[in-house]
């Protein structure tokens, strides 16, 4: 964010000046603004939006909490499936499965 000071030096200095300005102008009165609990009741639309490309800010009682931007990559979702035997090999069972852990007499229910 400029400030007043910055502004007046950079017009005395620089004839990016303008351009910077303009840009930076053009850029928070483009951007959508919304209180949270308005993007909360709007929250497809605001997601349609930042997918199609646009900056989103969100704000709490007017003071900017955070700013929505688009992926640059997006990623299409891929659909996983369970490969069987993907482990086979891997795992290596010790003992007898089917017996208790533990004996028999130690069972707090028993008692």
């Amino acid at each position: 964010m400029l400030l007043e000071g910055e502004i007046v030096h950079r017009a005395n200095n620089s004839s990016r000046f303008l351009v910077e300005w303009v840009m930076y102008l053009a850029y928070y009165m483009v951007m959508l603004k919304y209180n949270v609990s308005e993007a909360k009741a709007k929250f497809s639309a605001v997601m349609e939006a930042v997918e199609s490309g646009e900056y989103v800010t969100l704000c709490k009682r007017n003071k900017v909490i955070a700013t929505l931007v688009p992926c640059e990559n997006p990623t299409k979702p891929t659909k996983h499936r369970t490969q069987i035997g993907w482990a086979k090999g891997q795992v290596k069972i010790l003992g007898d499965l089917e017996t208790p852990a533990i004996p028999e007499t130690d069972w707090e229910m028993h008692q």
